[in-house]
């Protein structure tokens, strides 16, 4: 049913020999960086990208090498010099860049490719939320483009379905196949058989596809309610996305924010029950950027303009 599913909404052929069922891409970057990555290894990531990514790589003592994406999303070879760095792996999500919604152009996916082989390195295609990303406009993935079987594709059904469902899956390359299974036998995150059958027969019945067009439909009349009712006399906050691509909004300080600032505006809408993440959180290093990464798309519009009106009330608050 997966093979099915890459074809149909990502044409990509394969057969189910490569398809590893996981927990999620956390439990898949755990599999990856076990299998090849030993300490001084060099790891490229995107700057921003997420905690956790940079966070798993940093547990196994990899170099990380963080470049910052321009329009067309992760350029390494313009930022780093890939052939005296030689990194093993290199982590992108094409489909729609975490947290800024970038979404990479077919040349640079092309360049990618090129100066992964002349590097000898290996990508790590983390899919995220392609459906939505390419849901006017498809762009073929790193997998299929690659020619050399050096890309690793990781996709996960938990954003898209419920967080707590913890079913994803991995396509391998031919040669890292035995490992990962290996490593699937071992590990102590199990992955109920019945939720996979489940999920299986969600597939074969079209309900995946169906609902995947209605979250598209839905998301986009909330995005645009969203992006309607902060920009109105928003004074502290700006969006950096225009356009419905994204399940979140990213909303830097317009003036240069500081942490103590982000946790504050944190903690305030916590209290009046509005999830927002900080946007520094995704940074590596230094300098970083201030603000909040805001989801809408599980919020009902009636709600959401309530909710609108408390952010609008804490923003306020902050002048003081």
């Amino acid at each position: 049913q997966i093979c099915d599913y890459l074809y149909i909404s990502r044409s990509i052929r394969v057969h189910p020999e490569p398809v590893v069922a996981v927990s999620g891409s956390l439990q898949s970057l755990y599999f990856i960086a076990s299998a090849l990555i030993n300490p001084g290894d060099a790891v490229v990531l995107e700057n921003p990208t997420f905690p956790n990514v940079h966070s798993i790589f940093k547990s196994f003592r990899a170099q990380i090498h963080a470049v910052v994406p321009d329009e067309e999303g992760m350029n390494p070879g313009q930022s780093l010099q890939l052939d005296k760095i030689k990194p093993k792996l290199i982590h992108v999500t094409p489909s729609d860049h975490y947290p800024l919604g970038i979404k990479m152009s077919l040349q640079r996916r092309l360049d990618i490719l090129k100066q992964a082989s002349s590097c000898q390195s290996l990508i790590i295609e983390n899919d995220y939320e392609h459906e939505i990303a390419n849901y006017k406009q498809s762009m073929p993935t790193l997998f299929s483009l690659d020619k050399e079987q050096r890309t690793i594709y990781l996709g996960t059904f938990n954003r898209l379905l419920y967080p707590s469902i913890r079913l994803g899956f991995m396509l391998l390359p031919p040669h890292l196949v035995p490992v990962m299974k290996a490593f699937e036998e071992h590990s102590y995150r199990f992955v109920s058989p019945s939720l996979q059958m489940v999920m299986g027969q969600f597939i074969e019945r079209n309900y995946l596809y169906q609902h995947f067009k209605n979250l598209c439909e839905a998301a986009e009349e909330r995005a645009t309610l969203f992006r309607d009712l902060f920009t109105e006399g928003n004074r502290h906050l700006y969006l950096m996305q225009t356009e419905f691509n994204s399940l979140h909004f990213v909303a830097p300080f317009i003036q240069i924010g500081t942490a103590k600032k982000e946790e504050e505006l944190i903690r305030e809408l916590a209290i009046r029950e509005i999830s927002a993440f900080p946007l520094s959180n995704c940074f590596i290093g230094e300098p970083k950027q201030f603000g909040l990464i805001l989801g809408y798309s599980t919020v009902r519009p009636s709600a959401l303009r309530q909710k609108m009106i408390l952010l609008k009330d804490v923003l306020t608050n902050l002048d003081a």
